[in-house]
């Protein structure tokens, strides 16, 4: 709580002491410091489809998962699966609809944010092989060499990661 008053993840403090404690706007920051490479060029078609995709996984995808971290069960976390699988098929019909990546043919900023959402699956019970789609899709960013190398580094040093 001293860094996220919030009590939630993540936060990142920049380097004036400002903290960013919501996800949409650390990873837009992050983008940021790479202009163009993860989030398309500032005013263009890209990066509002970016924009529009993190709030997409914020507002509908992560608020989801949120219950099923809290004990539900039986009926109430079947129906709670059921939602989140409507919003697979909405991501696989209208964002991946065949491609590799949510936006454009290149990794951005939405497939991390899609990518760790994806990871907490197995914590909450949710089985991606019923989303056979969204299944290969993870198995593919999960294995893009940044990754590996992240996880590997998270897995070294989880402290400073």
């Amino acid at each position: 709580l001293t860094i996220n008053p919030k009590g939630n993840v993540p936060a990142l403090i920049l380097d004036d002491g400002t903290v960013l404690n919501e996800g949409a706007a650390v990873l837009q920051y992050i983008a940021d410091q790479a202009p163009g490479k993860i989030a398309g060029e500032y005013g263009t078609k890209e990066r509002y489809l970016v924009q529009n995709t993190l709030n997409y996984l914020a507002s509908e995808v992560h608020t989801s998962y949120g219950p099923l971290f809290y004990g539900l069960e039986g009926e109430a976390k079947e129906a709670q699966i059921k939602k989140i699988g409507t919003k697979f098929d909405y991501i696989t019909k209208n964002l991946l609809n065949g491609h590799q990546y949510l936006v454009g043919d290149k990794f951005s900023i939405a497939d991390a944010y899609f990518y760790i959402i994806l990871s907490w699956s197995g914590y909450v019970g949710i089985d991606l092989s019923t989303h056979s789609e969204v299944k290969a899709y993870s198995e593919f960013i999960g294995a893009l060499p940044f990754v590996v190398a992240a996880h590997a580094a998270m897995a070294t040093n989880p402290s400073s990661t």
